[in-house]
């Protein structure tokens, strides 16, 4: 990749093409495979890995950070809950997918969500909850929103997370898998009128 990358730019094919045309597509590639169960997390986490280090390498070849990424998304594991591999498969994807992400980790209270989201000029958050005990953590996190007037997408996942559930607490939006996370968050940003 070192070696492509200077290479594709020699020839005159612009950082933007590169990423849309070459890197993001092979991301999607990726997520299919990975949906379809023919990859598996490490080879998942090692494109996401690809992908950060191709950025890094472009980003003196890009104007703004603006052009760079298409958004902000803060990533977290709901308080209570210790369970990464959902989290971080869908961290993978949105990057993959030229999206800037925020990664809290696990056991984030809905505090620690709405100040990164002001820190970091967020778009998007999104809270995954693994356990029934920590689903109410996702309720939480929109009260919290609505009580700071803070104006970012919730986004909201995890085994026993449902769209129904998502409804009824009034967030924005259900993903079940790092794909479908992309898809929602590039079709909820469009409807907004981002890039």
């Amino acid at each position: 990749m070192r070696k492509s990358l200077p290479q594709a730019l020699d020839a005159g094919i612009s950082p933007e093409t590169i990423i849309s045309d070459g890197l993001a597509k092979g991301m999607d590639k990726v997520s299919q495979e990975f949906d379809a169960g023919d990859l598996y997390l490490p080879q998942v986490l090692a494109a996401s890995k690809v992908m950060d280090e191709a950025m890094l390498l472009l980003s003196d070849h890009i104007n703004t950070d603006s052009e760079r990424y298409r958004g902000v998304v803060v990533m977290g594991t709901v308080s209570g809950d210790i369970h990464e591999i959902g989290k971080n498969v869908c961290i993978a994807m949105l990057r993959g997918a030229r999206y800037r992400v925020v990664d809290l980790g696990p056991d984030v209270s809905p505090e620690e969500f709405i100040k990164a989201v002001k820190e970091n000029s967020a778009d998007a958050v999104g809270g995954s909850a693994l356990m029934t005990t920590t689903l109410d953590m996702q309720r939480k996190m929109v009260h919290e929103k609505e009580e700071n007037d803070c104006n970012v997408l919730m986004l909201f996942g995890g085994a026993p997370c449902t769209e129904e559930w998502v409804k009824s607490i009034h967030g924005d939006g259900y993903s079940s898998s790092g794909r479908d996370m992309v898809l929602l968050l590039d079709k909820k940003l469009d409807a907004e009128g981002h890039k």
